[in-house]
């Protein structure tokens, strides 16, 4: 499969990565991983699942994918969800790129997985220029309907980005709107938006589970974005958790490691593809924000602004809302730049954003009468180890070519690559062009090499 993430100019954005990997999480295991599955709402009385209804969460890619109704279809009938109210904005036309429609299959698949009843609204830009992208996202929120926007792409920080932090407010007489962003792939730097003080950052993490789904372990993520802001001031709601004086990111985090990253069906991508990145992310965090909104709904609350209302109330959280990520890269005790202020703990986060006491877990089930015994759990397959990311540059997986001739897989090979034999030839249309060439990769710009890289990797800035 091949991802090209085109970058734009002044300044570059490019979608984030969504790695290969070789066994892959199910919904089922990431929602009990971090309690989505188990939030329960008050409404009118009566305790409902946490699943986002009501509320709609937009997400921002690039291109169209005229694929996409099809993918979330068979995403769903695959791992049992409920058909999805799903609609897209479609600012780009004809114009369609393989790399951003995997990409939109991930944001919206897994929105969708982490909000089973919210409504999923596609906005697709018609570039990924700066320009085309902010109106992208105003079109998502002058929709009346929206509250939560997901954006998995990103750039290096740029002098004039505080000129863009109102882009991301609620507009006036609008409910409130919260805005998420991947906070990037390549370790340790800010990246913009998620470097923005009114953007939710999004890090990433390394998640283990049990055989029941359940959360075991997780570390901090090596390629997790995040660091201290060039040019945005330290906002007040992090006055509590870091004092340089300027804004960092990310806020919080979320299972983005490869070696540990979920399924998605990609008609562009060949059909089911694994993959993480903080790509992952953001969207999984969109859908918890969609429930918190839900819970206050039913209350009688507006949703959650973003700048004013989530971001100081997940610094405010109680104890107890987030694991802490105390280990891995440049994981520390409390706050920081690679994890933020932690993974969700979903029931009593959600509560707290919910601001209603009744928010709370589901009911223990009850115990089986004596003799009959309870269901064990069905085994899932443990993560097969992978090798870790080294660096700038990234992960690509080469498969079969068309003749084909097997690939091998290429892992943390800065400005070399395995070889096969015979060398391939693919059309133009790959990116690489026919001579293998590397135009625009990780790798040294005209390098000759003898694959053609089949790859879920950024296109670098470098």
């Amino acid at each position: 499969m091949i991802r090209r993430s085109r970058l734009a100019t002044r300044p570059n954005l490019e979608s984030l990565e969504g790695r290969l990997v070789l066994s892959a999480l199910t919904p089922a295991q990431l929602d009990s991983a971090y309690g989505l599955n188990s939030v329960r709402l008050s409404s009118n009385g009566t305790a409902v699942a946490g699943t986002g209804a009501g509320q709609t969460i937009a997400v921002i890619d690039v291109y169209h994918d005229p694929n996409i109704a099809t993918e979330l279809a068979t995403f769903d009938a695959k791992y049992g969800l409920a058909p999805a109210q799903l609609s897209v904005d479609n600012l780009a036309g004809s114009n369609v790129d393989a790399g951003w429609s995997s990409e939109e299959a991930l944001d919206v698949e897994w929105a969708h997985a982490a909000a089973p009843g919210a409504k999923i609204l596609v906005v697709e830009a018609a570039s990924p220029g700066t320009n085309d992208l902010i109106t992208a996202i105003n079109a998502a929120k002058i929709n009346p309907n929206v509250s939560v926007v997901s954006m998995s792409w990103g750039t290096s920080e740029f002098r004039s980005e505080t000129g863009y932090d109102s882009v991301f407010t609620t507009p006036a007489g609008h409910t409130g709107i919260t805005y998420l962003a991947s906070a990037g792939d390549s370790g340790a730097g800010a990246e913009w938006p998620a470097s923005s003080p009114n953007v939710v950052g999004v890090g990433g993490t390394s998640l283990v589970v049990g055989a029941s789904g359940a959360w075991a372990s997780e570390t901090a993520w090596a390629g997790s974005g995040g660091g201290i802001s060039r040019y945005e001031a330290e906002p007040s709601y992090q006055k509590s958790a870091q004092s340089t004086g300027l804004r960092t990111s990310p806020d919080v985090s979320l299972d983005s490691d490869p070696n540990t990253g979920v399924s998605v069906y990609s008609i562009a991508g060949g059909g089911w593809i694994q993959v993480g990145g903080t790509s992952l992310a953001s969207p999984v965090w969109a859908g918890l924000i969609a429930a918190a909104d839900q819970g206050r709904a039913a209350v009688g609350k507006g949703t959650l602004d973003g700048a004013t209302q989530t971001l100081a109330d997940l610094y405010a959280a109680p104890s107890g809302s987030f694991d802490d990520i105390t280990t891995g890269s440049r994981a520390t005790v409390g706050y920081d730049t690679s994890t933020g202020l932690g993974t969700p703990n979903a029931v009593p986060l959600v509560a707290a954003l919910a601001g209603d006491p009744n928010t709370g877990a589901a009911p223990t089930p009850t115990t089986p009468p004596t003799g009959t015994p309870a269901p064990a759990p069905a085994p899932t397959p443990a993560p097969t180890p992978r090798h870790p990311r080294g660096g700038w540059w990234g992960f690509f997986g080469v498969t079969t070519s068309p003749s084909g001739n097997t690939r091998t897989t290429v892992r943390n090979a800065p400005k070399t690559v395995a070889q096969t034999a015979p060398k391939p030839t693919y059309p133009t249309t790959t990116g690489l062009g026919s001579t293998g060439k590397v135009g625009h990769s990780p790798f040294s710009a005209g390098r000759s090499v003898d694959v053609v890289l089949q790859s879920w990797g950024r296109w670098s800035t470098l």
